[in-house]
């Protein structure tokens, strides 16, 4: 069975790609039966020449799925053509948006988070001042009372000391 496909050249991280028609059975970088094209990744060139393209499928061949999708993309007449590249600014962009969208509603659980913790820690905090506040104020009017008591009976006892003139 014959296959149009894709054939590896470049260097590592840098390929180039012949579009050829081979045996199916051929290794990947074997010799083809003939070389129908080219497309470069890197720089988004492609040129196939779509009339032999289109008399080899009526032959019979059939091309791999990467093929057919660049023979929708190639000009009938075979010219080179410069593919558009993918804008990585507008992606990259709508991930940081989602990614700032994101951070910002985690912020905002963590701020909340922390103001219950704050509210929990005052409303906790207020009780203590005012039960010692509480207790403070109820020893001194304690004391009051006791001084009050003592100086009534030091009073009377002054009075039942102190001879009176009649």
């Amino acid at each position: 069975m014959v296959r149009i496909r894709l054939k590896r050249l470049g260097r590592k991280k840098s390929p180039f790609y012949r579009i050829v028609v081979m045996n199916k059975r051929d290794r990947r970088n074997g010799r083809p039966i003939e070389e129908l094209g080219y497309y470069n990744p890197m720089s988004k060139e492609l040129k196939l020449n779509k009339a032999s393209l289109n008399a080899w499928i009526a032959k019979g061949a059939q091309p791999s799925e990467t093929v057919a999708y660049l023979a929708t993309l190639a000009p009938e007449d075979g010219s080179l053509i410069q593919l558009p590249k993918k804008a990585k600014k507008e992606h990259l962009g709508e991930a940081n948006q989602v990614k700032e969208k994101v951070a910002e509603e985690i912020a905002v659980e963590d701020v909340i988070a922390e103001v219950e913790t704050v509210e929990a820690v005052a409303e906790e905090a207020e009780a203590e001042v005012l039960e010692e506040a509480v207790a403070e104020a109820e020893a001194e009017v304690a004391e009051v009372i006791e001084e009050a008591v003592a100086e009534a009976e030091a009073e009377e006892i002054a009075k039942e000391e102190t001879p009176t003139d009649a």
